[in-house]
């Protein structure tokens, strides 16, 4: 009888842990394809909105900058304020640059959105 008591919990510690694998695979593979959706959006608003190859080529430039200064800065603050912190705001940062991008197509918008990738 107690080795059945002592298996509940550990059977009940690893559902929990299985929930939780899911939910950071799920929100992982979210994070991940959203980040690149907009860049195939850019020769669509290349064309519907009138912007220069200049224009398109900036507002990348901007995404390939935020992304560089993510990855250079992302492990230095996660040392500091911890890992957890680190990828929730970057899970904001990325919904907040979606966000923007679905709300507006002028330059301003997309800029805003390409400069926090997440």
């Amino acid at each position: 009888m107690h080795t059945s008591s002592a298996a509940a919990p550990a059977q009940s510690s690893t559902r929990r842990h299985d929930r939780g694998f899911w939910l950071v695979a799920y929100l992982f593979t979210v994070t991940m394809a959203s980040s690149t959706l907009p860049t195939p959006l850019y020769p669509l608003y290349q064309r519907e909105d009138g912007f220069g190859a200049l224009v398109v080529t900036m507002v990348f430039a901007v995404y390939a900058l935020g992304v560089l200064a993510a990855l250079f800065l992302g492990g230095h603050v996660s040392d500091w304020i911890g890992r957890r912190r680190v990828l929730a705001l970057g899970l904001v940062l990325g919904i907040a640059s979606s966000a923007t991008f679905a709300a507006s197509a002028a330059l301003p918008a997309l800029v805003a959105g390409a400069c926090c990738p997440a």
